[in-house]
């Protein structure tokens, strides 16, 4: 649960769901959130050499968010291949995730151009573990949005 998502298979995934009789008025949001396999990071961490990379940075925080960061500031790619290929290179993104001199560097990186906000959350999905967690989190909400619905029509029904 730890390789790295593409947005057609993230389809897929969410087609048999539906299929499976769970509606998902959030499909489309769910799936622009999703890195597409003509990406860069997808192409990167695709190779036999990205997956291994991908399964020793899956257990730091975010580190998915700062790898996604990382390349797209200038030389940002050049950095993440290097970081794939080269030996240890998952001990940058720990060191990125973890330790206060990581965070620090994080928010220097931040006055980078493209680099705005390297530290924060991007908000995509890039695991099959992320986008279960996101159906948890749109099937919950289903509910309030369908009663919210309800009591909208309610109030603009007119008697």
């Amino acid at each position: 649960m730890t390789d790295l998502l593409t947005r057609d298979q993230a389809e897929a995934i969410l087609t048999k769901v539906e299929k499976a009789g769970l509606p998902l008025p959030d499909k489309k949001q769910i799936l622009e959130r999703v890195p597409a396999k003509d990406e860069f990071l997808v192409k990167e961490l695709s190779t036999s050499e990205g997956r291994k990379f991908v399964r020793n940075i899956a257990k730091y925080p975010e580190a998915f968010d700062r790898v996604d960061r990382l390349s797209r500031i200038p030389r940002g790619e050049q950095t993440i291949h290097d970081l794939v290929k080269g030996p240890g290179g998952e001990k940058m993104i720990e060191y990125m995730t973890t330790a206060s001199g990581g965070i620090a560097l994080g928010k220097m990186l931040s006055e980078t151009p493209r680099g705005a906000d390297f530290n924060a959350p991007t908000g995509r999905i890039y695991t099959p573990a992320q986008l279960l967690d996101q159906l948890m989190k749109s099937h919950a909400a289903a509910p309030k949005a369908n009663a919210k619905a309800t009591r909208q029509q309610r109030g603009n029904a007119s008697y």
